[in-house]
């Protein structure tokens, strides 16, 4: 059983991903938060196995809540679920050290994908996202060439 905290701002937005969580049968919600320092306490209080985060909350960003979270309670994983398709915010939340990036926009069944797929110890980065990411990587091995032919 997967025990899932949801950190997001927007209630609807919550009870809709409640809703689907309930569907199914190895996932437990532990429970909710609604802002950065929110999601940093019931971490702590509920030990989840994973967190579903959004980036953009008040009193403290995802990614900021992801960093503290993780130095506290390195076993815990979290997939950020963002709007932003951003290269910067995509390398951000993965030096915070998050498992998973997938839009909000995403299919319920890629939902469910990235879940199993980071509860299994691998990383998931939405297919729509991949793109940025190795755009980013590639700029990386160019910079490194130039680097090394000097």
């Amino acid at each position: 059983m997967t025990r899932i905290l949801l950190a997001d701002d927007h209630k609807l937005f919550i009870e809709g991903l409640t809703e689907l969580m309930r569907k199914y049968q190895d996932i437990e919600l532990a429970g909710q938060a609604k802002n950065g320092l929110e999601v940093i306490d019931q971490t702590q209080k509920l030990q989840p196995d994973l967190i579903l985060m959004d980036i953009a909350m008040p009193e403290l960003n995802g990614i900021k809540a992801s960093r503290q979270i993780l130095a506290k309670f390195p076993l815990t994983k979290i997939i950020v679920l963002s709007m932003y398709n951003s290269r910067e915010l995509i390398v951000e939340s993965l030096r915070a050290g998050v498992q998973g990036y997938i839009l909000k926009e995403c299919s319920s069944s890629e939902l469910r994908e990235a879940i199993l797929t980071v509860m299994s110890g691998n990383y998931y980065i939405a297919r729509s996202s991949l793109a940025v990411v190795v755009e980013d990587y590639l700029r990386l091995l160019k910079a490194d060439e130039r680097n090394s032919a000097r």
